[in-house]
């Protein structure tokens, strides 16, 4: 035989024992694969038949909480409330279960018990189908498929000649400013918590470290830092196990009485915004009051009378009286108008400017200001200082000192009352031209002011006016002997 057919043969025989060796390889990763495949499928039909087991019973709870009765007998308050209780419990091991006998199912609506991501406080991140309030440490193991990840080309930066049109890929490589929040626009978004920036020290530095003009913060890292903050682990508990709560309510349906704990929960949070919208002066519908109360309870902020107050203030509207087509407004909300508006009447600014000369858009943005904690004062002594505009320093310096003006007019304009003969001083307004005159860039006396009125066209009509006219007319004729 020669060389080059051994040669040959031996190559076929390595070759074959190569494939054996692969195909036994082959068998056994079937038959890895098998077993666990055998084992998962066993731990998934034992997690769907205690499940099923588990939504049975659940079932019964929630049937014997929306009834109030079992086999026919009425459950006492205290029994109601283990039930209520247990379901809780249960409503955790469902969630649990539902893992693993539905691993894969992304998008899926969140069970009994669990979180959704949204209400998370300051927007915890979801780990496999649970929520995390707060920073994920060590691995989190989750029965999700690992993408495959597709390589991507860098684009190649090349010069652009001037007045030449710029490919689509540069285009997507310029990046568009981040616009900064404002204070006002952060709060908005968390319409409910928002008083916890001010009153949580961690949070209040957070939120001015975002806004200090010298910081890079992105509104990403912001978010990212809000929902690390201790606060998420001071109430995630809370909240967790109130959505368990609105969960069998929700479940419940038609079917709520009024008996679960979280319909009893909310209605004391309404009952209190209620009451606290009446001090306030705010008006609120049934619908808008329980859901506003559903979301407090929800955050667990309750507590906070603040965020109950700041939830009321956009409701603070100002009305109209039918039969003086007045506005009209009650509570504290309507004592702060009204308080405000005799400072501006005090200071000659008239009704319909008031907002204008705070500079806002309308009275309410004032009264909401002012149910935020604004102190009024601030407010009456910027119209002081307006009315201050264009006077001597020394009505510059009473108004200043906290004077109204018509205070420090008083005697002028009771003095022009008289001489023009007037009711009621009153009735003179403060920016009636010749009143104005007395307490100008320079002070007149009251002699001066005395003898400028006659100068004024209303003083031709007073009785004073015609018995001086009179006698100015008796003289003359004494004077040319038609009287003796």
């Amino acid at each position: 035989m020669a060389i080059e057919d051994v040669q040959k043969a031996i190559a076929e025989r390595q070759a074959e024992e190569a494939a054996q060796k692969v195909k036994q390889s082959e068998i056994k990763q079937t038959q890895t694969s098998e077993k666990i495949e055998s084992a998962n499928e066993k731990k998934k039909k034992d997690a769907m038949r205690k499940l099923q087991q588990l939504e049975i019973l659940y079932s019964m709870y929630i049937g014997e909480l929306a009834s109030g009765k079992r086999k026919g007998e009425t459950l006492s308050p205290r029994k109601l409330k283990e039930i209520e209780e247990a379901a809780v419990r249960l409503s955790d091991e469902i969630k649990g279960l539902n893992r693993i006998v539905n691993p894969l199912a992304p998008g899926r609506e969140a069970r009994v018990g669990e979180l959704p991501a949204s209400r998370v406080p300051f927007g915890g991140q979801q780990v496999g189908g649970a929520t995390v309030s707060g920073p994920i440490t060590g691995e989190v193991k989750t029965p999700t498929k690992t993408p495959t990840k597709t390589p991507t080309k860098t684009p190649t930066k090349t010069p652009v000649k001037a007045n030449a049109e710029v490919p689509a890929e540069a285009e997507e490589e310029v990046k568009t400013p981040e616009v900064r929040l404002t204070k006002e626009e952060i709060l908005n978004k968390y319409p409910i918590i928002d008083a916890l920036f001010d009153q949580d020290p961690e949070l209040k530095a957070l939120l001015n470290k975002y806004l200090n003009p010298k910081s890079k913060m992105t509104l990403d890292q912001f978010k990212k830092e809000l929902g690390q903050a201790q606060y998420n682990f001071k109430y995630a508990d809370v909240v967790k196990n109130r959505m368990a709560k609105k969960a069998i309510f929700d479940r419940l349906g038609a079917s709520a009485t009024g008996q679960s704990d979280y319909e009893r929960e909310v209605a004391a949070i309404a009952a209190i915004m209620e009451s606290t919208a009446i001090d306030l002066g705010a008006t609120v519908t049934k619908e808008d009051l329980n859901r506003l109360a559903s979301n407090i309870y929800l955050a667990g902020t309750e507590a906070n009378a603040l965020i109950i107050e700041r939830a009321l203030t956009p409701f603070i509207k100002l009305g109209v009286s039918p039969i003086t087509g007045r506005p009209t407004i009650g509570g504290a909300a309507g004592s702060n108008y009204q308080a405000l508006l005799n400072t501006a009447k005090a200071n000659g600014i008239k009704e319909d400017t008031l907002a204008r000369t705070l500079g806002f858009n309308n009275v309410e943005d004032i009264l909401r200001k002012l149910a935020e904690g604004e102190p009024i004062n601030t407010f009456q002594q910027r119209l002081r200082d307006i009315a201050a505009y264009g006077r001597s320093d020394y009505v510059k310096n009473l108004l200043a000192q906290g004077t109204d003006f018509d205070v420090i007019i008083s005697p002028y304009r009771n003095l022009m009352a008289s001489v023009l003969e007037i009711a009621n001083p009153e009735q003179i307004s403060l920016d009636d031209p010749t009143l104005s005159m007395a307490l100008g860039k320079e002070e007149m006396t009251l002699a001066d002011f005395r003898r400028n009125l006659r100068k004024d066209p209303r003083w031709q009509y007073t009785d004073s006016a015609r018995e001086d006219m009179s006698s100015t007319a008796l003289t003359l004729l004494r004077n040319f002997g038609f009287q003796g």
